[in-house]
This record gives structure tokens, C-alpha cells and sequence, in this order.
């Protein structure tokens, strides 16, 4: 229980607002645990709260140290996709780009974050006025999708992104078979 016991720890000295302390023990604990799922999950905590804290440049260190650590890894997938996030919070769209369109295309990763990956995708393209594109990246998305509120998230999607290209009726009609 020592290992789950010390990530807790971690997360109570953040609630308390005790930022540079949590930090620590998420060190202690990369360095104690490395490798292993705990040290894996460690690694993806210690990412979030610096992300929360806006702290982006830490949070991407963390994130690739652990995507080169175990990039097959159910915890290296979801890594590179937070670090997507990560890269479009920093206006690195290329990098983003890239980084999803890799994922979203490699048939190892898990199909909700590859449904993750397309609709991270559909929006870059979006905001580039790429509707084609992300319209494409919502189909892929809808296509993949293993649930149905991922399925239904790329329809609500899709169905904007109709209605920003002047095709209401048949964004609405979009919506209505969600």
C-alpha cells in the first residue's frame, strides 16, 4: 500500500495548495517506482497537476519523459494525447497536428483515444477554417469511436462544423440522430 499511499499524499498536498511539496513527493515516487504501472501512473498524476496549474513546460517534460519510457503502454497513449493538449495550450499547432495524427492513425492505440485523437484533430482543423478537414476528422472520429458518447461527441461536432459551412439543414439533421 506504501506506493498508492505516497501518490495520495501527493494529491492532499496539492488540495492544500502545498504545490512545490506534491511536487516532490511526485519525484520521490518517479524515482522510487520508475518504470512499473504505479511509477507510470505517477508520472501521468504529476502531468496533470501541472497542467491544471498552467505549469505547461514542466507538465510536457513529464509527458515525453514517460512517452519515451513506455510509448506502447496504456499510460504512454494517453501521454501523447495529453500532450497534444499540451502543445495546442502552448500554440505548437504543427506539433499538435502531428503529434495527434500519428496517434489517431496508429491501429495499437486504443480505439477511444484514437476517437480522441480524430476530434482533437477536427477542431485544429476547424480553428484553421479547415472545415473539409475536419469534417473528414469527425467521420474518422464517429467511425472509431467504441462508445456511444464518443460517437455522440463527433456528431454534436460534425454537425457545427456542417452549420459553420452554411449546411444547416444537414447539420441539424446531424444533431437530431444524436
Amino acid at each position: 500500500y506504501a506506493p498508492r499511499a505516497l501518490r495520495l499524499r501527493a494529491w492532499c498536498l496539492l488540495k492544500s495548495g502545498r504545490k512545490a511539496d506534491a511536487y516532490a513527493v511526485f519525484a520521490q515516487f518517479d524515482r522510487e517506482q520508475g518504470n512499473s504501472a504505479e511509477g507510470l501512473a505517477n508520472l501521468l498524476d504529476w502531468s496533470r497537476a501541472l497542467m491544471d496549474a498552467g505549469d505547461l513546460n514542466d507538465a510536457r517534460l513529464q509527458l515525453e519523459a514517460l512517452i519515451t519510457r513506455a510509448a506502447e503502454t496504456d499510460a504512454g497513449q494517453e501521454a501523447r494525447l495529453w500532450l497534444a493538449q499540451v502543445l495546442i495550450r502552448e500554440k505548437k499547432t504543427e506539433k499538435a497536428w502531428n503529434s495527434l495524427d500519428v496517434l489517431a492513425n496508429d491501429k495499437v492505440v486504443r480505439a477511444d483515444r484514437r476517437a480522441e485523437a480524430w476530434l482533437a484533430l477536427a477542431e485544429l482543423n476547424a480553428v484553421s477554417t479547415n472545415f473539409e478537414a475536419a469534417l473528414t476528422a469527425t467521420a474518422r472520429a464517429i467511425e472509431v469511436a467504441p462508445t456511444r458518447d464518443l460517437k455522440r461527441r463527433g456528431a454534436i461536432t460534425r454537425g457545427r462544423l456542417l452549420v459553420r459551412l452554411g449546411k444547416l439543414e444537414e447539420g441539424i439533421a446531424q444533431w437530431k440522430s444524436v
